[in-house]
């Protein structure tokens, strides 16, 4: 099946399971909860857009979620700039003498927006929405333009990643460009780009894609990085771009073999084996339903989203005259073999066909900064994300409980953690150097210290009240800082060596730690920790341990008993974390650790 095929067959499906899960009071209801979509989300305005498309023009089943957003009392509200959003793409879908039409632009007056907001997409969304309802062309539309550009470029990477965090990049040194809001932030720039025609979103959005093509694996998976990975709401911001731009056209106008082509068919085929047995999909790969869940996701919200703007997406792509395809990366048939953004310390090593890994090098800024949950989704030396023949081999870190990391610290993954009288430290920030690259060869090294994984706890009652003050007037702005001041452990020394070998195919990771003397009481919870896909594991494991007041330890394979393992809540499925079990380390001693991992070669044809 081509990509026009299999995008009709996925918006079938919506439209059935959208249909069986309305109620004519309540409007669109969530399986997951027996209770309506959440009323503070955009899960009934997305379902109209959805409905409106993809039925019969005569049927009216679309005013049902519609009718049951403008019955929602104002108090319950929220997410403003999402819906107001999401109604004026269904504007454009109505005649402007359509009774529903003077109804929908009330509606959108009920969306109030905000100059800013804590999260940069956000801000962007809102400003998107105030530049959607200018006249193209108009001096109100080239002002907004002007302010919204000058913003966006603010928030860009040189690279082209999109900075969802802090507001003001240029004045911290770190940031973070989670993978999700990448792609949330290129369908604004896109729906930008058409609405007023000018050059300047064009160009914006053809370095957006150049980055997201770092976070592609070649073939459906697209993420890894950050909060919301591999979930369904950066998904279909991505796919529905590709839709607007062509590659779901009938494959006489697109040329099947180009990286757009590629990238769109390897994600709709990849939703095909997400769909529940509802006729919804799933929120992200994983097997279980809930697992690698961020706490806003619902899924009800997610799935109408997803096909609002699909819907949308290939309705829009019909009204259009002439072929669209602006950025000439998704139009080529291959990839470099070494993409880098030294900014957002992202580097893509590898082949789409064959050993692909994404290295998360310098480590980001953790959006969460928390007393009881330790935020691993953007730490850095680290692979966060490889495939091996198209499938996936290492997942994602994850973000987990104290309880559950102090229990099983295999769970960790890659990110070394320790645990002092101090609390618990992480390796998650690093400073990255390229010290070698071949043909078939990369190997980085990274220098850093441990960071704090939790946030200070205080009994005292002025700090609980002004932490309080923070949540309830000032949205936590005072908490978010705190994860850019994580204060290093300088006592305690790390040096990493990452080497990835394409054509073994293999990746070795090499770590010292060096303790200053009267550094006391450190542990290490999980020598040797790494992640990988349980159903895909390397076919030799080689490890050694030495020094830190230890003997020399190694071993190979995972026939051990000493290894501890653990399925991680991750959003690929089959996601496991494992290390050895911890151990002291020496006052004023060096250690050393060193693992090897090797999947099998590709047998060499006659």
């Amino acid at each position: 099946m081509d990509n026009k095929a299999v995008l009709d067959d996925c918006l079938v499906g919506f439209r059935k399971a959208l249909a069986a899960q309305l109620d004519a009071d309540l409007g669109l209801m969530d399986p997951l909860i027996g209770q309506a979509t959440p009323p503070d989300h955009y899960g009934q305005t997305a379902t109209a857009l959805a409905l409106k498309l993809l039925r019969n023009p005569c049927d009216a089943l679309w005013k049902i979620p519609f009718q049951a957003r403008c019955a929602t009392p104002a108090e319950l509200l929220d997410h403003a700039p999402f819906n107001r959003l999401v109604l004026l793409l269904l504007s454009r879908t109505l005649d402007a003498t359509d009774p529903v039409f003077e109804l929908v632009m009330k509606e959108i007056t009920r969306c109030k927006l905000q100059s800013h907001y804590p999260s940069n997409n956000w801000t962007l969304l809102a400003q998107v929405c105030e530049l959607l309802e200018t006249d193209p062309g108009s001096v109100t539309a080239r002002r907004l333009s002007e302010r919204s550009l000058l913003q966006l470029d603010q928030w860009l990477t040189s690279g082209g990643g999109f900075i969802d965090y802090p507001r003001h990049p240029e004045r911290a040194g770190q940031l973070a460009t989670p993978v999700a809001y990448h792609s949330k932030a290129l369908l604004l720039t896109t729906l930008a780009s058409l609405h007023t025609g000018e050059p300047a979103w064009a160009q914006r959005m053809e370095r957006m894609l150049t980055w997201t093509m770092m976070c592609w694996d070649g073939g459906g998976h697209v993420g890894g990085l950050g909060r919301s990975t591999h979930a369904l709401f950066g998904d279909a911001c991505l796919v529905a771009c590709l839709v607007l731009m062509g590659y779901a056209d009938p494959e006489e106008k697109v040329n099947q073999e180009t990286v757009g082509y590629r990238m769109l068919r390897g994600m709709l085929h990849r939703w095909r084996h997400q769909r529940r047995s509802d006729g919804f999909l799933r929120l992200n790969p994983a097997a279980e339903d809930r697992s690698g869940w961020d706490s806003y996701m619902h899924l009800s919200v997610y799935n109408a989203w997803t096909a609002g703007l699909l819907a949308w997406a290939r309705w829009r792509r019909t009204e259009m005259p002439d072929p669209w395809l602006p950025c000439e990366i998704l139009n080529q048939t291959s990839l470099p073999m070494v993409m880098h953004d030294s900014r957002a310390g992202i580097m893509r090593v590898g082949t789409n066909d064959g050993f692909l890994v994404m290295v998360s090098t310098t480590g980001q800024a953790p959006q969460a900064f928390a007393r009881e949950e330790v935020e691993l989704r953007y730490a850095g030396a680290l692979p966060f994300y490889a495939a091996w023949l198209g499938h996936p081999i290492c997942p994602p870190p994850v973000r987990l409980s104290l309880e559950s990391l102090l229990k099983n610290p295999a769970l960790a993954g890659w990110v070394t953690v320790l645990a002092t009288d101090r609390g618990i430290w992480g390796l998650t920030d690093w400073q990255c150097e390229l010290q070698e690259q071949g043909e078939d060869q990369i190997t980085l090294v990274f220098t850093g210290w441990p960071r704090p994984l939790l946030k200070h706890s205080s009994s005292k009652f002025g700090v609980r009240l002004i932490e309080a003050l923070d949540w309830r007037v000032l949205g936590g702005a005072w908490g978010r800082r705190a994860a850019l001041r994580r204060e290093p452990m300088k006592p305690i020394r790390s040096t990493m060596t990452l080497t990835i070998d394409l054509y073994r195919p293999r990746i070795t990771t090499a770590l010292k730690l060096e303790l200053d003397e009267g550094v006391k009481s450190v542990r290490l919870l999980n020598p040797c920790g790494h992640a990988l896909v349980s159903n895909s594991l390397p076919i030799h494991r080689r490890w050694h341990l030495a020094g830190g007041g230890r003997p020399h330890l190694q071993g190979q394979g995972y026939e051990s008993t000493d290894w501890l393992t653990g399925q991680q809540d991750g959003a690929l499925a089959d996601a496991s974390g494992y290390c050895l079990p911890s151990f002291e380390l020496a006052s004023g001693q060096c250690f050393t650790q060193c693992l090897q991992l090797d999947w099998p070669r590709v047998p060499v044809q006659a």
